[in-house]
């Protein structure tokens, strides 16, 4: 999660940088640019994800423009200590993992899976690491 926050992730526009010859363009939808900003921000994959997760955990649409504000975004939903804060860290971090995981998948070994499936495991994943007080608040919620 540090390498993510700081927005230290290899993605092509860091390694392009570093005369590293990589296809610039986003493996998730095949649109634009691989940039940090795009990854987790503005690829229409993964808002689709990111939709079906935060209505899953009974959050509010992000609505942010930079990446400044999507760490602000998830700073403030995972300040705390109540549950509702633990079962946004957590999913937080499960979220971003996945979706590095799929680029991952799919720039290296031409694996491909929706958007749903990646939503559904996040989920699961999610409710079997989540302590047992958190893990009765995940199950109430219905995906």
């Amino acid at each position: 999660m540090w390498v993510h926050c700081h927005g230290q992730l290899l993605t092509s526009d860091r390694l392009l940088k570093w005369g590293i010859s990589v296809d610039p363009i986003c493996s998730l939808c095949q649109q634009c640019p691989k940039t940090k900003e795009h990854l987790f921000i503005e690829c229409s994959f993964t808002s689709q994800i990111w939709a079906r997760i935060l209505a899953w955990i009974q959050r509010d649409s992000y609505s942010y423009t930079c990446w400044e504000q999507y760490l602000d975004w998830a700073v403030s939903c995972a300040k705390g200590k109540s549950q509702r804060a633990v079962v946004f860290k957590i999913v937080f971090a499960e979220t971003v993992y996945a979706i590095w995981v799929e680029r991952n998948l799919r720039v290296f070994e031409k694996r491909f899976r929706d958007g749903d499936s990646i939503a559904r495991e996040v989920a699961y994943v999610s409710n079997v690491r989540a302590p047992v007080g958190v893990k009765q608040m995940l199950q109430s919620c219905v995906f």
